[in-house]
């Protein structure tokens, strides 16, 4: 449950850092999310995250 709660964190701080620069979001959300869940799972969460935020 900890790293649901901190994966969604990560994609929090790196939504903020795409909304204040315009770039960033992968800086922070995957390797936040890869301290919790293997590489590919991180990458994968946030590829769908962010098609989805770009898609709304």
């Amino acid at each position: 449950m900890m790293g649901v709660i901190l994966a969604i964190v990560g994609l929090a701080l790196g939504g903020m850092l795409k909304g204040a620069t315009g770039a960033g979001a992968p800086l922070i959300a995957v390797p936040v999310m890869a301290m919790y869940f293997d590489v590919p799972m991180a990458v994968t969460v946030f590829a769908v995250t962010n098609l989805l935020a770009n898609v709304w």
